[in-house]
């Protein structure tokens, strides 16, 4: 919530029909911020890690370490152990350049959305059936 709050661009008129459909929604340019927000304070391997551990993308790494042992959905005990153990204070340096951390983000999202749709693939890509299939299944199984 707070990434879509800080993303938002000042409304000069908040009280208007159209100042209140832009304090609702975040434009084109607010969603980039978002993601960039987003990527910079979410725990996610790093690109020597991912090298290290031979995956080719964050996004199988992460999807490895919830199949190691999944407490529920996405998060496993491995990404938990992980996670208590990187989380840095609030203001501290990136473990990585934030266009790096953005790439891994990415790479999460399109294999989250990949492994949703049942159709898991080496390449980073997406099809508009991909995503459509992703839409449809049940919250839950996602």
């Amino acid at each position: 919530t707070l990434c879509f709050i800080w993303s938002r661009m000042f409304v000069g008129q908040p009280d208007t029909t159209k100042g209140e459909v832009k304090t609702r929604n975040l434009s084109f340019e607010d969603f980039l911020e978002a993601l960039v927000r987003v990527a910079t304070l979410k725990v996610l391997p790093t690109d020597e890690e991912i090298t290290a551990a031979n995956f080719s993308d964050a996004g199988e790494y992460m999807m490895e370490m919830a199949r190691e042992g999944v407490v529920s959905g996405l998060l496993g005990t491995l990404y938990l152990e992980e996670l208590m153990e990187r989380t840095a204070p609030w203001g501290a340096p990136l473990a990585q350049p934030a266009d790096r951390c953005v790439d891994n983000l990415l790479a999460l999202i399109v294999r989250v959305i990949q492994k949703g749709s049942g159709y898991e693939r080496d390449e980073l890509t997406l099809t508009y059936k991909d995503i459509e299939r992703f839409m449809k299944r049940p919250t839950g199984s996602r």
